[in-house]
């Protein structure tokens, strides 16, 4: 499945072209292999900043001219997926690399612009459980996220911001009809303090529960 987006921002500069491309393969009964190749270009951006005191915070980026360059990433995706209609599981590949990242960096009251790539590589793995009308599913990602910056030499990559090692999630809703409860949770190893990234990591979790009655009001 090939495509292509055509990007032209209201501004007026140069066409961007984002090609796409998808193929599936049905191995078995139920059982597919995919692989995926694509471009994206972002314009408005979040990125990093940090001060000599180590504080950190993001700022917003907008891409308005023909001199600046957007945000762009290549993803590669590779995955194994079985759809059954009461078991779904899926074990997917994924790498990517970005160009165009910035960092601010405030240093003896003056701003310190500096520009770079990143890659990511990691794992996913995705299982849903169809009990009659409930349903049990969980997913867990392994990856790692890295930059190089110009002022440090591209080719020398550092953990970036948002890098985490581990994330696990889980998903339990009950169909009670007309009582409907979902419970989910979300575990993660955390991220680096960018001040000392050898400092240890917090992790955290977080679960959350709801309930729901339905009925009619005639």
């Amino acid at each position: 499945e090939p495509g292509l987006r055509l990007t032209s921002p209201l501004s007026g500069f140069s066409l961007a072209l984002e090609e796409r491309l998808r193929l599936g393969i049905v191995l078995f009964n139920n059982l597919a292999l995919n692989l995926a190749y694509g471009q994206y270009d972002q314009y408005i951006s979040s990125f990093a900043a940090f001060d000599q005191f180590s504080n950190s915070f993001y700022y917003w980026n907008v891409i308005d001219n023909d001199k600046s360059k957007p945000l762009r990433s290549y993803h590669n995706v590779l995955s194994l997926a079985y759809s059954k209609e009461t078991l779904e599981w899926k074990i997917e590949a994924f790498n990517r690399t970005t160009s165009g990242i910035e960092r601010l960096s405030i240093e003896n009251n003056e701003l310190l612009f500096m520009y770079g790539v990143g890659r990511t590589q990691g794992l996913d793995l995705f299982v849903k459980k169809k009990f009659k009308r409930h349903y049990l599913s969980a997913s867990y990602t392994l990856s790692k996220s890295e930059e190089s910056f110009s002022e440090e030499g591209f080719g020398v990559y550092t953990y970036a911001p948002h890098d985490q090692r581990h994330e696990a999630k889980a998903s339990l809703f009950l169909d009670l009809k007309p009582f409907y409860i979902s419970a989910n949770y979300v575990y993660g190893s955390g991220i680096p303090d960018m001040s000392d990234i050898m400092t240890q990591r917090q992790g955290y979790s977080r679960f959350d529960i709801a309930g729901m009655y339905k009925f009619k009001i005639n």
